[in-house]
């Protein structure tokens, strides 16, 4: 495993991002692995840097086909309001439409956010606590790309923004870290999509992903992920909807060895809503475990689970839903 405080130290990083490193390395090896899960740690290389590039016709040829691959053709990227291009452990390229960045709408490599803007201390690694299990410390202390998404009070994003994410190479571990803050009354769609060529060695992708919901605002967050079958999927994923806030979350799973994604959604404010919805193919002897978790702490919030799976061969697909009411949290309705 890396000196992950002389890895933080050499990219330039915040006192306290090195010390958050230190303490979730040393968690790492003090926490069991999760059950059902095993990962040849030894094996794994866990920082696989490239070059940025200043254009989209500058990107590799192999991370172009990715587009196609996951069905975003020519002109349905130029409808894009946002790109980000991660391959690997770098984001290559990222982008925002002009008339977005006047109204102050970032979207910024996490890289870089982490030592430009002071305020992101506050929002990183807040929803997730860096000691939850193995990969989530693990992800804290090595995480490496992903990206800050910040929609100003009001300013609504009518293009959606998308995040590209490739495996481009066996046996490495790609642990990018995205945080969308939607601030009150602004509305953004962010989509992110997964994929990989086919190689001989098994690779791990444990992304995290922290999304604040304002006071009604309106979030959607897709996932499309399309892994090959020599990717293990563990991301971590958590929301916090304000008052009046409306989430929206669609996974679909179409590839991996095997991938277990249970995101948390937290309701906190009165009238917050969430609706999660899930679909998966699996065939072959590929695993999708999938779910989701809903805690409502605010009055009147409403929550919807959804999920569906096709099955094929000697495939396995698991389903794990849980919704919580607390106490005072009248009038609240979850199925």
């Amino acid at each position: 495993m890396m000196d992950v405080e002389e890895f933080s130290k050499e990219r330039g990083e915040p006192a306290w991002m090195r010390r958050l490193r230190a303490k979730a390395l040393k968690k790492f090896y003090e926490l069991e692995e999760p059950e059902g899960i095993k990962v040849d740690y030894e094996e794994l290389e866990y920082y696989t840097p490239h070059q940025k590039v200043g254009s989209l016709r500058e990107v590799p040829k192999e991370v172009r086909k990715v587009f196609d691959k996951l069905g975003l053709p020519e002109f349905e990227r130029r409808m894009l309001a946002g790109v980000s291009l991660q391959t690997d452990s770098t984001v290559i390229y990222e982008e925002v439409l002009r008339k977005f960045e006047e109204k102050g709408v970032i979207i910024e490599d996490m890289d870089v956010a982490i030592k430009k803007y002071g305020w992101l201390k506050d929002y990183f690694m807040k929803l997730i606590p860096y000691d939850l299990h193995k990969f989530a410390a693990l992800h804290t202390a090595l995480w490496s790309g992903g990206v800050l998404v910040r929609v100003p009070k009001g300013v609504k994003v009518d293009l959606p923004i998308q995040a590209f994410i490739l495996i481009n190479k066996g046996r490495i571990s790609q642990f990018e870290h995205n945080i969308i803050i939607a601030e009150e009354g602004s509305k953004v769609h962010f989509i992110e999509g997964c994929s990989a060529p086919v190689f001989s060695k098994v690779s791990i992708h444990s992304g995290m992903e922290e999304v604040y919901v304002g006071r009604n605002a309106d979030v959607q967050v897709t996932t499309l992920q399309n892994w090959t079958k020599n990717v293990k999927n563990y991301p971590t994923k958590r929301y916090l909807v304000e008052e009046g806030g409306r989430l929206r979350l669609l996974s679909a799973m179409l590839g991996s060895k095997h991938t277990v994604l249970y995101p948390t959604a937290i309701l906190k404010g009165k009238n917050a809503k969430v609706e999660c919805s899930g679909i998966s193919f699996v065939d072959g002897k590929r695993v999708v475990e999938t779910g989701a978790n809903v805690v409502h702490l605010g009055k009147g919030t409403r929550s919807k689970l959804v999920n569906k799976s096709v099955v094929k061969d000697e495939g396995v697909s698991k389903f794990k839903g849980k919704i919580k009411v607390v106490r005072g949290a009248k009038d609240s309705v979850g199925f």
